[in-house]
């Protein structure tokens, strides 16, 4: 072989390893994989997603990163922790959602983080087992946050200039708060006009559709109960 066309078939054996796509692996259902399935889904990313069962991830957790999921990997990276893969696809992604500016960066970034809390709010009512912790989350905790946040809403009900990665994640986890009492939102218009906006992005319509079949992570709140 020419030396030529050696250098040739290098070049085409790394633009195929650099093409591969991201793989991130999460529990098969609706839950803190969402943010950033969306932020991949919005951003044009391609990537695949590998849904697990609590069986498979007992088999493989001792060789992840940190015994947590999601993970992610792609060509030398290897990498944990939910925010950290958001803000890995936020990067990757066609549109800048991290933010184009100096605000938007700051207040998208403070969002992810707010994004975040609210998840985990969630995830100890749900780990409560039972309706009790549902009941705090909805009548007290999560109502003092959403005040907090209605604050923080634009005179269009956005928070950034431009779509950030920080105003999906804000969609992403009031969505799984809605799949589990649909009155989440009630007390507060603003957020829910935020929502209605979000829900129009076409990368969110896009995996809404795509995870049609996705399985809600979350058992519902009775309030009755």
């Amino acid at each position: 072989m020419s030396a030529l066309k050696y250098l040739v078939c290098i070049v085409l054996a790394l633009s195929a390893s650099a093409a591969d796509p991201p793989v991130m692996v999460y529990f098969n259902a609706k839950a803190r994989g969402w943010f950033p399935m969306l932020v991949a889904e919005v951003g044009e990313v391609d990537y695949v997603f590998e849904g697990i069962s609590q069986e498979e991830w007992a088999r493989i957790k001792t060789s992840t990163p940190l015994g947590q999921l999601p993970t992610i990997r792609v060509d030398d990276i290897y990498m944990a922790q939910s925010l950290a893969v958001v803000r890995f696809f936020a990067k990757r992604g066609k549109e800048e959602l991290l933010g184009s500016n100096e605000f938007d960066y700051a207040v998208g970034g403070m969002m992810i983080d707010e994004a975040s809390d609210i998840f985990n709010l969630l995830g100890a009512a749900v780990f409560s087992f039972n309706q009790t912790g549902y009941k705090t989350l909805f009548e007290q905790q999560l109502p003092t946050q959403l005040t907090y946040v209605t604050k923080l809403l634009n005179k269009k009900n956005r928070f950034t200039n431009k779509l950030t990665a920080g105003e999906i994640g804000m969609f992403a986890n009031l969505d799984l708060c809605l799949d589990v009492y649909s009155k989440a939102l009630d007390n507060f218009p603003e957020i829910q006009d935020f929502m209605a906006q979000m829900s129009q992005v076409p990368g969110i319509i896009k995996a809404q559709k795509r995870y049609a079949n996705l399985p809600k992570a979350f058992p519902k709140y009775n309030p009755t109960e």
